[in-house]
C-alpha cells in the first residue's frame, strides 16, 4: 500500500493562523482490473487555543474525481478533518501508476478567518500492479510441425519470466515450458523429435490428438498460468507395405518367371511385410482376389483378376497394393464335334472347333494339337490320331480331318480332344454318334432303303400339303436342284434371288416318309444345314442343324427338349454398363424354358466369355429379357452377344 502526507499553503487573510494537509493512500484492485482505490483525507488546524466555528467550504480532486466541499465545524489547535474522497484510478499498461491530488478551502464567512484558505496539489506515485500475459489462441498443427501461440504481455520486460508448455491433462506439462519472448505477440513453439514422438504415442488409435496450451507469467513471488485447447493431426502415416506374389504350381512352369501367373492353372503364394508408422499398430491384413479373400500370408487360385492387398492400422490409416504380377488371362480350351453327316460314299468331313488361348505364356506362346479317336457299335475306342490341319482366328479354331471308308450301316461314336501348353491330357469333346446318309438299291422286281429313318411327326401346324404328283416327285428327284426362295427355310442368307443348294432325301413307306437335308453352298454360308421331315405327303417346318446364327433371327433346330423343338437365337446386348445394372429385351416373349445359353465379348481380337467372369456381379436371363449387372466399369466391352437355346410355349 502506498500513502503519504501533502502539506497545504495557508493564504489571504490571516495565513499565519491556518494550517492544512492532506493524508493519502492507495489500495491495488488487482492483476486483471490494473487499477487502484486511491483516498485524500483533508485535514485542518488553527495555530492558537481558539478555535473558529462555521461552515468550511472548497473543493478536493483526486485523479478525475472532484468533489466540492461545504462543511461545518470548529477548528481549534488539533487537527480536524474536513472531508474525505476515494477514487479509482487506473494504471498505466506496465502496471505503474500516479494520481494528481488537488485542494482548496476556504475559511468560514463572519469569522476571523473569512477571506483566508489552504491549498496545495501534488502527483502522488502509486504501488505497480502486477501485470501477467493473457493467452489469446494457439493454431492447430501437424505431428510435423508446430504450434503458434497469439499472446499479450502489457508488461513487456517487466515481467520475470514468460513461459509456455505443452499438456494432455490442463495442468501437467508434458512437454516441458520453453521461454517465450517477453515483448513479442506471438511465438512458434519448437518441437523436437523426441517430444513429438512424445504426442504420437499418446495418440496411437487416432489421427487428432487435443492438447492444452499453458502461458506462465511470474513477477515476484506472483505467478499465473492460463491455458487453451489446440488440437494436432498425425500426418504421413500411412502404413507401409511390401508385397511378393510368386507362383507355387509346377503346372505353370512354362513360364519360366514365378511373378508371371496364370489365370485357372497357378497357385500364388502371397507374402507380405507390413509396418505402422508413427506409434500404431497394424490391426488388419487382407488380400482379395475375385471371389477370394485373405486375412494374412496364403494361397490364392490365380483367376484373370488383379491381386489387392490392403493394411490398416490402429489409427484406421490403409494401404493398397496391386501386385505387380502379370496374370495371363489363361483360359482352358473348349473342344466341340461339328454337326456335320458322313456321306453315302462313306466319306466324312469330321469338324472339330473351340476356343482357345492364342498368346504368349511366359516364356513361350500357347501351342495347339488338335485329335480325334472314334469306335463302333459300343466297342472300345482306337488309338487318338492328330489332325494336321487347324485353323486360328483370335481365340477361335477349326480343325477338319478327312475320313473315308466308313460303312453306312454302322453308327460310328467319335470324341474329339484338343491338348495345348497347360493342358498335355487335352480337354475331352463330348462323344458323337453319327451314322452315314443313308442309300438306296434296287431291282426289277423291287425298291429297297436299307438304313433305318428316324422322323419327328406331328410337329405342329405349320406345316404344307403336297397335293399333287408334280409336288411329290419335286420332293423324291435326287442330285441337284435350282430351288426358289419360297421353298428355302425360313431365315436362310437372302439377297440373291435364287441359291444352288444340294439336296439329299431319305425315303421309306413307298414315297409316303422321307427327310430332306440341304447343304447351302453359298460362300458366305457353307457349312449350314437344315432338314426337314416329309411324312403322309405332309411336310413338316424346317429344322437347322447348323444355323448360320444372324444377329436377330429366331431358328428351330433340330434338337428336343421334354418332347419340344429347341430354338436358337443370337441376340446383340451391346456395351456392358459401368459399374451398374442393364437389361435389354430378348425378343422371345413366349419362352417356355431356357435350355442353355452362351455369353461371350469381343475384345482385342478375343472372344471372351461373360458367365463366371471376376467383373461380372449378376447375369440372368429371362422370359423376354437378358440382364447384367457390372462391378466395375466395362463399358469399354462394346461387343457382347448372348445365344440362346430355349422352347416356345406354343410348340
Amino acid at each position: 500500500m502506498a500513502n503519504g502526507t501533502i502539506a497545504l499553503t495557508a493564504s489571504g487573510k490571516l495565513p499565519s493562523y491556518l494550517n492544512g494537509r492532506i493524508i493519502w493512500s492507495s489500495t491495488s484492485n488487482g492483476t486483471s482490473a490494473n487499477t487502484s482505490s486511491v483516498t485524500a483525507q483533508l485535514q485542518i488546524s488553527r495555530n492558537s487555543s481558539v478555535a473558529t466555528s462555521g461552515t468550511w467550504y472548497g473543493s478536493l480532486t483526486v485523479g478525475g474525481t472532484t468533489k466540492q466541499i461545504s462543511y461545518y465545524a470548529s477548528v481549534g489547535s488539533s487537527w480536524v478533518t474536513i472531508d474525505t474522497v476515494t477514487a479509482t484510478v487506473t494504471h498505466n499498461a506496465d502496471g505503474s501508476g500516479s494520481c494528481y491530488i488537488y485542494v482548496v478551502l476556504n475559511g468560514p464567512t463572519g469569522t476571523s478567518l473569512a477571506g483566508t484558505y489552504v491549498s496545495g496539489s501534488a502527483t502522488v506515485t502509486l504501488d505497480a500492479i502486477a501485470r501477467y500475459a493473457s493467452l489469446v489462441s494457439v493454431t492447430s498443427f501437424t505431428d510435423e510441425g508446430n504450434p503458434v501461440i497469439s499472446y499479450s504481455n502489457p508488461a513487456g520486460a517487466a515481467v520475470d519470466s514468460l513461459q509456455a508448455c505443452i499438456s494432455l491433462d490442463g495442468s501437467t506439462a508434458k512437454i516441458g515450458y520453453k521461454d517465450v519472448p517477453k515483448t513479442g505477440t506471438s511465438y512458434t513453439f519448437p518441437l523436437t523429435e523426441s517430444e513429438r514422438n512424445t504426442l504420437r504415442s499418446a495418440s496411437p488409435n487416432s489421427n487428432t490428438l487435443n492438447v492444452y496450451v499453458l502461458l506462465k507469467t511470474v513477477i515476484g513471488s506472483g505467478s499465473d498460468v492460463q491455458s487453451t485447447t489446440a488440437q494436432m493431426s498425425i500426418v504421413n502415416a500411412n502404413p507401409t507395405l511390401s508385397v511378393t506374389v510368386v507362383d507355387t504350381s509346377s503346372a505353370t512352369n512354362t513360364t519360366g518367371n514365378s511373378s508371371i501367373l496364370v489365370a485357372g492353372k497357378s497357385t500364388a503364394r502371397v507374402t507380405m511385410s507390413a509396418g505402422a508408422k508413427k506409434y500404431a499398430t497394424i490391426t488388419s491384413r487382407k488380400v482379395e482376389h475375385g471371389t477370394q479373400t485373405l486375412t494374412g500370408d496364403g494361397l490364392l487360385s490365380v483367376t484373370n483378376n488383379p491381386i489387392k492387398i490392403t493394411i490398416t492400422d490402429s489409427r484406421g490409416n490403409s494401404t493398397t497394393h496391386i501386385a505387380p504380377n502379370t496374370i495371363v488371362p489363361y483360359f482352358n480350351p473348349t473342344c466341340y464335334i461339328g454337326n456335320n453327316m458322313p456321306e453315302t460314299d462313306g466319306t466324312f468331313d469330321l469338324v472339330v472347333s473351340g476356343l482357345f488361348y492364342n498368346g504368349s505364356i511366359g516364356k513361350t506362346s500357347n501351342s495347339l494339337t488338335v485329335q480325334y479317336r472314334k469306335t463302333m457299335a459300343g466297342g472300345s475306342y482306337g488309338n487318338w490320331t492328330t489332325i494336321g490341319s487347324v485353323t486360328k482366328s483370335g481365340n477361335s479354331y477349326t480343325a477338319t480331318a478327312n475320313l473315308s471308308g466308313l460303312d453306312y450301316q454302322t453308327v460310328y461314336t467319335f470324341q474329339a480332344r484338343v491338348i495345348d501348353v497347360l493342358n498335355a491330357d487335352g480337354v475331352l469333346s463330348a462323344a458323337k454318334g453319327v451314322i452315314s446318309r443313308p442309300i438306296f438299291d434296287w431291282s426289277q422286281f423291287d425298291f429297297n432303303f436299307n438304313v433305318p429313318v428316324t422322323f419327328s411327326a406331328g410337329l405342329g401346324a405349320s406345316s404344307v400339303m403336297l397335293t399333287s404328283a408334280d409336288d411329290l416327285n419335286k420332293v423324291k428327284t435326287g442330285g441337284w436342284y435350282q430351288w426358289s426362295w419360297s421353298d428355302v427355310p425360313a431365315n436362310a442368307p437372302s439377297g440373291n434371288g435364287t441359291n444352288y443348294m444340294r439336296a439329299m432325301r431319305v425315303w421309306a413307306n413307298s414315297y409316303e416318309c422321307c427327310q430332306e437335308v440341304i447343304d447351302m453352298t453359298d460362300s458366305s454360308y457353307q457349312g449350314c444345314m437344315v432338314r426337314r421331315t416329309i411324312y403322309d405327303r405332309t411336310a413338316y417346318p424346317w429344322e437347322w442343324i447348323n444355323p448360320p446364327m444372324v444377329l436377330g433371327n429366331e431358328y428351330r433346330t433340330a434338337e428336343r427338349f421334354n418332347g419340344k423343338p429347341v430354338y436358337a437365337k443370337m441376340v446383340s446386348f451391346g456395351a456392358l454398363p459401368n459399374n451398374t445394372s442393364k437389361q435389354i429385351s430378348s425378343g422371345i416373349s413366349n419362352m417356355d424354358a431356357l435350355v442353355d445359353y452362351s455369353a461371350y465379348a469381343a475384345v482385342g481380337g478375343s472372344c471372351i466369355s461373360l458367365v463366371n467372369l471376376y467383373y461380372i456381379y449378376d447375369l440372368r436371363v429371362g422370359n423376354n429379357y437378358i440382364y447384367v449387372q457390372t462391378n466395375d466399369d466395362m463399358s469399354g466391352w462394346t461387343e457382347c452377344y448372348f445365344t440362346l437355346k430355349y422352347t416356345k410355349t406354343t410348340d
